[in-house]
């Protein structure tokens, strides 16, 4: 089957823009989180990202971006790895050993400080259910999501995807495979464990339309636009957190204005996920949503989390600046 087609999405590039007078005191700043002034994020759903560590037939197929994922069919997972390819020819993606028959769609390596590599199993597919065979087809953009249950464990991956080539795109794949195989490879670096509760791992977006799952671009008129954030998280002890509020800010005439309402346009924030022991309890998933009417504003969004679910407990706040790409 075709995988989804990307058109531009909305992403946000996200830093720690120090704006001088509007962001206040650093020190009180995200005190509970570690990152969060100088974002760690591996890609988003489109945006202009340089990917690390690319290696292999380059000349073939090439990745765009890297990113995290919430996943796309078994959500209850903890989070992948997705990739933005692009492809000059027809491929079906196997495993290493060219397998289209397979679950095991790369292989991942941490490649250590003393120069060795340990390898660290095959990674399962999240596009598609289990055995059905992944194709890219020519001169299109496709999204590869694969597990990566290493989001709390520090340290720098190796990712490596196979494919062979689909000798005619209008037949069907099994019997229609040539000899040749070809490997990509990409690099993942986790960041290291701060003295802080938590870190923010990684910051993602996507533009959101109702009507499609993988939340591609929806404007809903010329300026205003709804974006969803996706944030992971790492808890580096034994405190918890739940999203409770968000609220989002921009810049007018230098001061910070909270954003005017928009009818029947809501924005919300939540808790995907807080994994449970049977999984990677050190892992939350982030999700809010928000209106950015003018492209060239800078904005900011303060989420507030408690820690208990019910909103008891200690509160932590965590503030992103934000502008968009």
């Amino acid at each position: 089957m075709k995988l989804g087609f990307i058109e531009r999405v909305a992403a946000l590039t996200v830093a720690a823009l120090m704006l001088a007078g509007a962001v206040g005191c650093e020190e009180e700043r995200n005190a509970d989180f570690g990152y969060a002034d100088e974002v760690i994020t591996v890609g988003t759903y489109g945006s202009e990202n340089t990917v690390e560590g690319l290696s292999g037939d380059t000349d073939i197929a090439t990745i765009e971006t890297v990113g995290f994922d919430y996943g796309l069919f078994r959500a209850e997972r903890p989070c992948s790895i997705r990739v933005v390819m692009k492809n000059d020819r027809c491929l079906a993606q196997t495993d290493s050993r060219g397998e289209v028959d397979s679950w095991d769609f790369c292989d991942i390596e941490r490649l250590n400080e003393d120069g060795t590599v340990t390898a660290c199993g095959a990674g399962a597919s999240r596009n598609v259910s289990p055995f059905d065979i992944v194709v890219l087809y020519p001169d299109s953009t496709h999204v590869i999501a694969t597990d990566f249950p290493f989001f709390s464990e520090p340290g720098t991956y190796r990712v490596t995807y196979y494919f062979r080539n689909v000798m005619d795109e209008n037949l069907p794949v099994k019997q229609n495979l040539g000899d040749e195989e070809y490997e990509l490879s990409h690099t993942v670096v986790v960041p290291e464990i701060t003295d802080r509760p938590f870190d923010l791992l990684s910051l993602d977006s996507r533009g959101y339309n109702p009507g499609l799952k993988r939340g591609f671009e929806h404007t809903y008129s010329d300026t205003d636009k709804k974006v969803t954030l996706m944030l992971t998280l790492r808890r580096n002890g034994e405190k918890t957190l739940f999203a409770e509020s968000s609220k989002l800010e921009w810049l007018k005439d230098g001061e910070w204005e909270e954003m005017p309402a928009v009818e029947g346009r809501e924005s919300s924030v939540g808790t995907l996920r807080s994994y449970p022991e049977e999984d990677d309890e050190r892992i939350v998933l982030v999700r809010a949503d928000g209106y950015f009417p003018d492209t060239e504003a800078d904005y900011r969004m303060t989420i507030r989390f408690a820690e208990n679910e019910d909103g008891s407990g200690e509160e932590y706040v965590l503030t992103l600046n934000l502008k968009l790409a």
